[in-house]
């Protein structure tokens, strides 16, 4: 596979729905090319549009040295995709706008879900997906995530119960709480039959502490029984982990 080496970086263009430019990045990478360029090809296809190495060329360009690059048919933004699903430099964000550009309307409803409700993408699969599904940032990285209307719905509910708690935690740990530990923690008794809302809400309201961030999603759960049960007779006393699971969209 033959080597180009080449300064026409005006003839090479960016794929729509590859990731913008970052700055930063490419400030990164001048900094590091000034210390020791190591001339690392660009991949391009026939059309010269960039499959991998964008912000390369756009160091080199910057600087005004020459950038290499190795041709191949027939690549387009799949294939950028797939070299980037299991690269940490495309974050999650990269991901999700690249499949919009695409039009994949999964990936719309995912970021409106996501702006509507505030939360971060680890929280906002635990509300769309459930608790104890697994693979989902793989799927959504793959372009394999699906979202249905009845997810998203049920999702908004369960948005909306844990903001109504999250106003009895610290102010200083309500980040924390929004975190994956404590939605686990708030879906599962959520999806307890024997749980009723307006009940913690008047416990939570009677209680004389808030609520504190916790490291693990039992220990969540346990300083909610403690709220919940508060003067409660043994008897009557349940686990709001063990899940019965109900449907909260009538």
């Amino acid at each position: 596979m033959k080597i180009i080496e080449s300064k026409e970086y005006d003839k090479f263009k960016i794929l729509n729905g590859n990731r913008c430019i970052r700055a930063s990045h490419v400030k990164r990478l001048i900094e590091s090319m000034t210390e020791k360029y190591i001339p690392v090809p660009i991949i391009v296809n026939e059309l010269h549009y960039i499959i991998d190495g964008q912000h390369r060329m756009e160091a080199c360009k910057e600087m005004g040295i020459p950038f290499h690059y190795i041709e191949i048919k027939g690549l387009g933004l799949a294939d950028v995709q797939r070299l980037n699903s299991n690269n940490k430099k495309w974050s999650i964000e990269d991901v999700m706008e690249s499949y919009i550009d695409l039009g994949n309307s999964n990936y719309v409803a995912y970021k409106a879900f996501s702006e509507t409700h505030n939360f971060g993408h680890e929280p906002n699969w635990v509300l769309l997906k459930g608790p104890d599904r697994e693979g989902t940032r793989q799927e959504f990285r793959r372009g394999k995530f699906v979202l249905s209307q009845r997810e998203i719905k049920q999702g908004a509910i369960y948005a909306q119960q844990i903001n109504e708690i999250l106003e009895y935690f610290e102010e200083d740990d309500i980040v924390h709480a929004k975190k994956r530990n404590s939605i686990i923690a708030l879906m599962k008794c959520f999806r307890n039959d024997k749980y009723s809302q307006p009940k913690m809400l008047t416990k939570l309201k009677q209680a004389k502490r808030k609520l504190e961030a916790k490291n693990c999603t039992q220990d969540y759960t346990r300083q909610l029984e403690e709220i919940y049960f508060y003067k409660v007779a043994v008897s009557k006393q349940f686990r709001l982990d063990v899940e019965s699971p109900r449907d909260l969209i009538h």
